[in-house]
């Protein structure tokens, strides 16, 4: 049986492949990459990674959504982030990266809350599949802005 603790065991594949994720990337000349594009592309996979970790019921198929979710998380960070300082201009920048992360903090303050209130009176898919539905919403914005 492949329920929460055997997934809860092998969550640090997420960050193994989050870091090779981003390393890989650094190496690359993204020069050329239309930020909003690949942050939209990034959101979808994320999406579909969620989906797949909520609906896995084999230790493969986890570990598979895993790795969408952490190589999508990966390059949307650094193609957010270079979409908002480039958005933002010379003189705001700093400012829109420092609410940005405030967003950022209270968000990963809440989740854990929130996912846990999901699982606990909907159902332990609930979460990923409301973040799913969020990661596509997301996508969805993120493209109406090309």
């Amino acid at each position: 049986d492949f329920g929460l603790s055997a997934k809860g065991k092998v969550i640090s594949f997420f960050a193994v492949v989050g870091l090779v994720a981003q390393v890989v990337l650094s190496q690359l000349d993204t020069s050329g990459w239309c930020e909003m594009r690949i942050a939209c592309y990034s959101s979808v996979i994320i999406a579909i990674g969620q989906l797949l970790a909520a609906s896995s019921n084999h230790i493969v198929v986890f570990l598979i959504a895993l790795a969408f979710v952490s190589i999508g998380s990966a390059v949307l960070k650094v193609f957010m982030t270079t979409a908002l300082s480039t958005a933002a201009g010379e003189l705001s920048y700093g400012e829109v990266l420092g609410v940005a992360g405030s967003v950022f903090s209270v968000s990963r303050a809440a989740a854990p809350l929130i996912s846990g209130v999901l699982a606990q009176y909907v159902g332990s898919g609930a979460p990923t599949f409301v973040a799913s539905f969020f990661m596509m919403t997301a996508a969805t914005a993120l493209y109406s802005l090309q």
